[in-house]
């Protein structure tokens, strides 16, 4: 059994206003006739014989279908809302224990095997002292290259060079 919440506030002689977790609502009458209406839609009726505890009770739901069916598709919602949480989070779950295991095995996928011997042994691709293919091919285009009218008149000769 759940724990619940109600108060009820006496408004004037038979009317009180009742306060629930889910709802508000009015009722009028006394004892033996009561009429309760509240805030869901729902309206309920009650005859009782007083002091002998025997009454019977009939409720009717006076909201029409569409604020029915607008109940059902809230409900549907969340419980989509609720579903996509729960699919985005297994994911997050899933990539973390990913990474996790890349951790773990990331000595075995190591690069493809370097022979250091080969390389120290190896004959370099100059000479110290000798100049290399890069500044050789810069050098060949500083000589090669021919100023041009408006470098010369807007005076970016240096600029051009470098």
């Amino acid at each position: 059994m759940g724990l619940r919440f109600r108060k009820s506030f006496k408004i004037a002689p038979g009317v009180r206003l009742n306060v629930d977790t889910k709802s508000t609502g009015l009722s009028f009458g006394g004892n033996g006739l009561r009429y309760s209406i509240n805030s869901r839609g729902r309206s309920t009726t009650t005859v009782g014989i007083p002091g002998s505890g025997l009454s019977y009770s009939s409720s009717k739901n006076h909201k029409t279908k569409v604020y029915q069916t607008r109940n059902t598709l809230q409900a549907q919602q969340k419980a989509i809302r609720q579903a996509q949480e729960r699919e985005k989070a297994q994911f997050e779950v899933n990539v973390f224990e990913n990474q996790c295991e890349l951790v773990k095995t990331i000595h075995k996928e190591c690069d493809d095997y370097v022979d250091w011997t080969q390389i120290v042994n190896s004959k370099p691709p100059y000479e110290l002292g000798e100049i290399g293919r890069h500044e050789l091919e810069a050098k060949n285009k500083s000589e090669n290259h021919k100023l041009k009218f408006t470098d010369w008149l807007f005076k970016r000769e240096e600029k051009v060079q470098n």
